[in-house]
């Protein structure tokens, strides 16, 4: 993740370069089905699975894109989460030509999926972009959206609050309130899941913590009777924070080169989780246990990551 400061006026003559090639959306060749299974209990999530430009040449560059898809696949999930920045550059069609070919197996298997909007899909012609993302996925008729599976409401945000402008945030907030309390008064839904891209809590040392998310929008979540987990992504890393109960966890482990976490006093937030400053490349696993969520984590290891 490059953050827009340090590009300054470059990013607009890069992004001109840019879209010479790419004035045109680069159709899919099937969409990915958001129809979930009768009986569906197991979600797979993926976070980060843009590949490394070459505007960060300074930055780990790596080829297990394909092989986080394909383990993830083999726990057999009955729909796919995916946690934004599923490209580097939305407009270009070499990018989603990578993405595309890394997901066959979803394809193959005909997992419904049911993807985030993150910054990276912001980037270069937003109108192309957008076209990219919504011929993929049958799920991103907009870009906030629920999905239900097994007792589990799914609520998908988009934490893209400069791009889609404060009318659309004053919108989206006033939806997830809504459907926040419509799930808390449903007998038939048990747990709630909330997913944003950008993270209220993270110890990246490349992004930051979000703060219109973790000051407008998590404390909506805290209130709620069934909430029980927050996930996000943006951060190229794994993390596990905990608030009154409450889960979050911060998943980038799709392949985007990883990001180093500050550790320790010099962490912002406590993490429950212990390691390396650099966690592997992984993928998630969701099943609800009653009313509760198991979350296992799938990390690649024997891989090929500097």
């Amino acid at each position: 993740m490059i953050r827009p400061s340090l590009l300054g006026t470059r990013h607009s003559l890069l992004g001109t370069l840019l879209l010479v090639s790419c004035a045109a959306p680069y159709p899919a060749q099937k969409a990915f089905t958001d129809a979930v299974p009768k009986g569906a209990k197991r979600v797979t999530v993926i976070g980060d699975q843009q590949r490394t430009s070459w505007v960060e040449f300074w930055k780990e560059s790596n080829t297990e894109h394909a092989r986080v898809v394909k383990n993830a696949i083999t726990k057999k999930p009955d729909a796919l989460l995916l946690l934004g920045d599923h490209v580097f550059w939305s407009s270009s069609k070499g990018d989603w030509e990578f993405f595309d070919e890394i997901m066959q197996p979803v394809h193959q298997a005909g997992i419904p999926v049911f993807p985030l909007f993150g910054n990276h899909e912001y980037l270069g012609n937003t109108e192309v972009g957008m076209q990219n993302v919504q011929s993929r996925f049958t799920a991103a008729r907009t870009t906030w959206y629920r999905w239900d599976a097994d007792s589990v409401a799914y609520l998908m945000l988009n934490s893209n609050w400069h791009d889609i402008g404060q009318d659309s945030t004053a919108l989206q907030h006033a939806w997830f309130a809504e459907q926040l309390q419509k799930c808390d008064d449903d007998v038939t839904i048990r747990v709630i899941v909330v997913s944003s891209h950008h993270p209220p809590f993270t110890n990246s040392s490349v992004v930051h913590d979000d703060q219109r998310t973790r000051d407008e929008f998590v404390p909506l979540f805290m209130k709620t009777a069934k909430g029980r987990l927050w996930l996000s992504g943006h951060c190229h890393a794994l993390e596990f924070f905990e608030r009154n109960g409450k889960k979050f966890v911060v998943s980038g482990g799709g392949g985007g080169p990883r990001q180093k976490l500050f550790t320790g006093t010099a962490a912002r937030y406590e993490d429950q989780l212990s390691g390396p400053a650099i966690r592997p490349l992984h993928s998630l696993l969701l099943q609800r246990n009653g009313d509760s969520m198991i979350v296992t984590v799938d990390s690649l290891t024997n891989s090929s990551q500097p």
